[in-house]
């Protein structure tokens, strides 16, 4: 009551100065609009409070008229304000909630910066309330679809590739590659930032675990490196801590279906004082599969026809170690130094023991064992500096340096001999010796700068990129065979040089948001090879837009373009001549040209509060199309290479739906449906191959609240894909998670059980008028794994909560929005 009187008496006081200020201006001012920021952070650590509730309440009207939630950063802007009295309010759960005052939006001070606003821990609430994190799967926003990884129960600890494996237009091979939307040329990034590694290599290097969520963005806007077919995928890892020193600590063992054991842990720990946060940590996975095999090869010569069956026993063992450790330093509220260092290990073997039947009488029954193994070792390192011009606007400069260097080995050993009638081996056909050392460097810097203009959230963004890149590598085949002995050398190099700028510009109009760029680049690039060199420099320009429109606050509809770029790897350019067996060969094509890819995409997303529905159309097609091809060469042998087709397409259609159906059950499913056509010349014979492809998953949470356990199944199904000479077979496959907390949640014990059905298949074919291949294989599975999660000193889970919590809890109850 006496609060009333008080803001009563400053109303009456007060209001003669207003009038008096607004009638002192001319008319065109009375529309003069206000906007109030701020940045909450947590009283005792110091820390910025993300999802903190921000509520304005005018006092004329009596009522709350704005309200917003602070980002990663605990800033907030409430803009579009009229001229008066308001008072403000904070608020975040198990926090004392603050309220300022008779804040006077006047003419001469539209706008008032607060600056920091701590929020003081609630003891008493943090003892009484428990609170269960429960994030939504997938967030949409302009540009990206927002995978919240920490909700996949069955993928904890296994790695990162196999959490993606539930997300629609993702697939998986016997290698653990990866492709989106039938394209593994997708490029990854951490935080925003290279990795050491590419592609599948990448995202199998990152334990599951220690990533909050991934960010798809299928049509990245100019400002991104326009590398990758499909897009960009961004890992944003947890950094849930507080001041002081803490950190999580993750373990998991397990066992295949033929008592393979598998393991991983990984930790990370986070020391904060004042201006300064260092980080480390680490992981360690090994990841073994094994499995049965089959092959059929038929070769189509003149005067006969050349028919193999083989019989296989397939291991792939992946191994990987990383150690990163990083620092950042907030020099103040405009200027922050940053550092990181990852370095790591990878070690791949791939191992094939065959049993050949012969079925023509032209060729003999054979044993063989091919075994691959490829170490690889990298560093990599980042420094960035980050200026903020005003704390409101978001006028800002950064730059980022980035350099990586990785070398490693590879040694194939291929050793085939006669089969007796025994299936003991008899003589030697061919021993094959492949050793390959190499080296990568890389060297990047970013320069970025954003300045706000005009009305509303208008931004210019422009840029430049330096990307220079070198390859090495040696080769060494040593053959013997039944003919003769030879050993032969060769050293290829690869070098890019690219420069790249952008001009982008992004803004919102009421419900209309618009994001449209250009990305000029001029790339050189030099191979030296002994028995060829090449040089190439070209241009491109790489448009890209983006462009929403919110009918509502739980209705939208997206639009989406750009045009990207996929030059080729070292390997595919290599024309150096390897064996893969007795009647294989494989090289590169130093010839290749750049793939180009043009993306459309048109989405729509309706929201029912926790629950949600998108429909996406798309349509992607690519010009000079790199694709693996099968060459028929003499003396019934067949020829791995490459070559640029004229171009292929896909088009159809992913549809997403989540839905709570009540406190303790959530259920979600997704659908992917596209036509998939591939065309071109492969040694004068028309490819003109095309298949309808879809795949579908279904998910569903149950979540019991006395004991806070959560329960998760899921259902996972591949159609075939076609390919440029053949396809790839569907399968079927089902994951289960149990996750419990214990010790008053400071441990999280996860059970999962992968494919518990046995039904992952993997089967690829390829033909033409000169040959036939199949090759199928049934790894061993189920996969069961148990992990361990714990979280000590001053960890604080209550700052995961989401958006629609918050949404639910204060606006909905308290302020009736």
């Amino acid at each position: 009551m006496k609060a009333q009187i008080i803001s009563a008496i400053l109303i009456i006081i007060l209001a003669p100065c207003l009038i008096y200020n607004l009638s002192a201006q001319d008319l065109p001012n009375l529309d003069i609009e206000g906007a109030i920021y701020g940045e909450i952070r947590d009283k005792e650590s110091n820390q910025p409070m993300e999802y903190a509730t921000v509520a304005l309440y005018s006092l004329m009207k009596n009522e709350a008229v704005k309200g917003t939630l602070t980002d990663a950063k605990g800033q907030f802007a409430l803009k579009d304000l009229s001229l008066g009295i308001y008072n403000l309010e904070i608020s975040f759960i198990g926090y004392k909630k603050t309220r300022i005052n008779q804040i006077l939006i006047l003419p001469k001070k539209p706008e008032i910066y607060f600056g920091e606003i701590q929020l003081e821990p609630d003891t008493e609430q943090l003892e009484e309330v428990v609170i269960t994190e429960q994030r939504e799967d997938v967030v949409f926003k302009a540009d990206r679809k927002v995978i919240n990884i920490s909700n996949i129960i069955t993928a904890q600890g296994g790695t990162l590739v196999e959490a993606l494996e539930n997300q629609p237009s993702v697939k998986t091979d016997m290698n653990g590659n990866m492709t989106l939307r039938g394209s593994s040329n997708f490029t990854v990034l951490v935080n925003g930032k290279p990795t050491a590694l590419r592609g599948s290599d990448a995202l199998q290097q990152i334990p599951a675990n220690t990533v909050e969520s991934v960010e798809i963005i299928t049509n990245p806007s100019a400002k991104f490196d326009s590398e990758g077919e499909v897009g960009i995928i961004n890992v944003i890892t947890k950094k849930d801590f507080s001041e002081g020193f803490s950190g999580v600590v993750n373990a998991s063992g397990g066992f295949t279906a033929n008592w393979l054991t598998r393991y991983s842990s990984d930790a990370s720990f986070q020391l904060t004082r004042n201006k300064i946060t260092f980080s480390t940590g680490f992981n360690i996975q090994y990841t073994p599969m094994e499995g049965e095999g089959s092959r059929i090869r038929e070769n189509y010569g003149e005067s006969d026809t050349l028919i193999r069956n083989s019989d296989m026993d397939i291991g792939i063992y992946r191994k990987n170690y990383t150690f990163k450790t990083g620092l950042t330093f907030n020099v103040d509220t405009r200027n922050t130094f940053t550092w990181d260092l990852n370095i790591g290990k990878l070690k791949f073997e791939r191992e094939f023991d065959s049993q050949t039947t012969a079925l023509t009488n032209t060729s003999q029954n054979t044993i063989s064992n091919s075994i691959a193994e490829n170490d690889r070792n990298f560093i990599s390192s980042s420094f960035g500096y980050d200026h903020l011009f005003d704390l409101s606007s978001g006028h800002k400069f950064s730059a980022n340096l980035f350099y990586k260097v990785s070398d490693g080995n590879k040694e194939d050993v291929l050793i085939e001999e006669v089969a007796n009638t025994d299936w003991t081996t008899g003589d030697l056909i061919v021993d094959q010796l492949s050793l390959e050392d190499g080296t990568e460097d890389e060297l990047r810097l970013n320069l970025d700068y954003v300045k706000p203009f005009g009305e509303g959230n208008n931004r210019l963004e422009l840029g430049y990129q330096l990307r220079y890149e070198t390859n090495d590598l040696d080769q060494n085949i040593a053959v013997t065979s039944v003919d003769e002995n030879t050993s032969t050398d060769n050293n290829i190099q690869l070098t890019r040089n690219i420069h790249a700028w952008y001009l982008q510009f992004t803004g919102e109009k009421e419900s209309f948001a618009y994001q449209i760029g250009l990305r000029p680049e001029i790339t050189d690039r030099e191979i030296d090879q002994a028995a060829t060199s090449n040089t190439e420099s070209y241009f491109n320009i790489f448009p890209s837009a983006n462009i929403s429109y919110n009918f509502s606050q739980f209705n939208q509809i997206k639009l989406g373009y750009s045009k990207r770029i996929n030059r080729p790897a070292v390997q595919q350019l290599n024309p150096y001549l390897q064996l893969i067996d007795e009647k294989s060969q494989r090289s590169g094509n130093v010839e290749l040209l750049p793939e180009y890819v043009h993306s459309l995409e048109l989405s729509v997303i309706k929201r029912f509060m926790m629950s949600f529905l998108s429909a996406e159309i798309f349509y992607r097609q690519t010009n000079d199309k790199i694709s693996p091809v099968w060459l028929a060469q003499e003396n019934d042998l067949l020829l791995l290479s490459y070559d640029n087709l004229d171009k292929d397409y896909s088009y159809g259609t992913e549809i997403l739906a989540s839905m709570q159906i009540n406190d303790w059950w959530r259920v979600n499913g997704s659908t992917s449906i596209y036509r998939y056509n591939i065309n071109g010349d492969v040694s004068g014979e028309e490819v003109n191959n095309s298949s309808n492809s879809w795949n579908a998953r279904f998910g569903s949470t149950f979540r019991i609240s006395k004991t806070n356990t959560v329960i998760q199944f899921n259902v996972i199904y591949n159609s075939e894909l076609a390919s440029s000479q053949g396809q790839r077979k569907g399968f079927y496959a089902t994951m289960l998670g149990v996750k419990q907390p214990l010790f008053k949640s400071k441990l999280d014990a996860a059970l999962q059980v992968r494919d518990v059905f046995n039904m992952i298949k993997f089967s690829n074919v390829s033909s033409s008028e000169y040959f036939l291949n199949s090759m199928e294989f049934l790894p061993y599975t189920p996969v069961v794994s148990l992990n361990l999660s714990y979280r000590f000193n001053n960890y604080k889970k209550r700052r995961n909560i989401n958006a629609s919590d918050i949404n639910e809890l204060d606006f909905q109850n308290d302020f009736n929005f």
